[in-house]
């Protein structure tokens, strides 16, 4: 049981990482198109 917990508390702490890090790519993809698409 309290390995189970371990694992999943894991797993849920590296979804909201890799969720964090997902919309920061986002963001700075975003960041991106819009500085390409004012450069022109």
């Amino acid at each position: 049981m309290q390995v189970n917990f371990v694992v999943s508390d894991f797993f849920r702490t590296r979804k909201l990482k890799f969720s964090a890090d997902w919309k920061k790519s986002i963001s700075s993809f975003d960041n991106l198109l819009s500085i390409v698409y004012n450069g022109y």
